[in-house]
């Protein structure tokens, strides 16, 4: 299948700590799993509500389902002493799942 980017967007507010993200029916957006979930990154303020937006590569004429939900990240409680991108985790956990359309 030839990729195509596609591009997502949501409009909102958030609370301190909190992220707007997607999950989806595919890889790239996680197969469902909030965990491995894509967050959305703010695009502009436009006074009421701020635009969030990613950009994802997704197979072209594949049929995808996927969510925004609003969320944050739990850290670890355990404090480490040597933090590397193979031990430091963290948890999405799933606050809303906002319908879009």
């Amino acid at each position: 299948m030839t990729p195509s980017q596609v591009a997502f967007e949501i409009r909102g507010t958030l609370l301190p700590g909190e992220v707007f993200a997607i999950c989806g029916s595919c890889d790239a957006l996680g197969n469902w799993n909030p965990q491995n979930a894509v967050a959305l990154l703010p695009e502009n303020d436009t006074g009421e509500s701020m635009l969030w937006k990613a950009t994802i590569v997704l197979s072209r004429g594949v049929s995808v389902q996927y969510r925004y939900f609003k969320g944050y990240f739990l850290e670890p409680k355990k404090a480490k002493l040597l933090l590397t991108m193979d031990n430091l985790e963290s948890t999405m956990v799933l606050k809303l799942w906002i319908l879009d359309g």
